[in-house]
């Protein structure tokens, strides 16, 4: 009986539309093996705290979201690929900057388990020298983010493709949660998050214009409810999500 094996794919970063648009396509799915499907980006945590019974209570917390984290993340996405292009990106550094911006032990567990499996994606399906030096840098373990602009640029995004496809996943990790926890009509939850994402539509913009600034002026809103959250879910029974 032959047995068959998933072949590493040969190849080098995207040069042409056509590549670049099919990766972004690609990194877009939520069924790229990423890992995010088993993470609710802290609604669950949120939900048990009894502020979420509302379709519009949905609305406030993808707000709060994109507002704190999403903000963060946009920036660091916007500077780490900027950094790569310009190769100037110290990924030891970069990783003691992430590391700064997530207070909650448990979420920075889960942000270098997410990047560990965003890491692992990337390297079978762009290989690159570039994601071996994250892989170096960190022992297999960098944050999301890191991993994530890593991958988006060797996939040939451009900055401000990169924080977009970020967003949609920081988004739809919550209204995939919300059908899942509360029983939301899916088409609703859809609803939600297209308006969420056009009412922060501008982070990407203030994301990409980040580009050399430094890590110390970078925006960095957070949330010390959704770190205090994140603790108490971590020791949680019983929890449909891992974050």
């Amino acid at each position: 009986m032959t047995t068959m094996t998933d072949p590493i794919l040969e190849g080098s970063r995207p040069r042409n539309d056509a590549t670049r648009h099919a990766a972004r396509t690609v990194l877009t799915d939520g069924r790229f093996p990423s890992g995010g499907h088993a993470h609710s980006a802290g609604f669950e945590a949120a939900a048990t705290l009894g502020d979420l019974d509302h379709p519009d209570e949905l609305d406030r917390f993808l707000d709060g979201r994109l507002a704190t984290t999403g903000t963060t993340d946009a920036c660091l996405v916007g500077a780490i690929t900027a950094r790569i292009a310009n190769e100037t990106i110290d990924w030891n550094e970069t990783d003691t900057e992430v590391h700064a911006r997530i207070m909650s032990p448990a979420l920075r567990t889960v942000s270098r388990t997410l990047g560990r499996q965003w890491l692992r994606a990337g390297r079978r399906i762009w290989p690159d020298p570039l994601l071996d030096d994250v892989s170096t840098s960190s022992d297999g373990n960098p944050h999301q983010v890191a991993a994530f602009a890593a991958v988006a640029s060797v996939a040939g995004l451009s900055p401000t493709d990169a924080i977009a496809v970020h967003l949609h996943h920081l988004v739809s990790a919550v209204t995939t949660a919300a059908v899942r926890l509360h029983g939301l009509d899916p088409f609703t939850a859809q609803r939600h998050q297209l308006d969420a994402l056009e009412r922060w539509h501008h982070l990407i913009k203030v994301g990409a214009a980040v580009g050399m600034t430094p890590w110390r002026n970078l925006p960095a809103p957070s949330g010390p409810m959704t770190d205090i959250a994140a603790e108490r879910h971590a020791r949680m029974n019983g929890r449909l999500f891992q974050s």
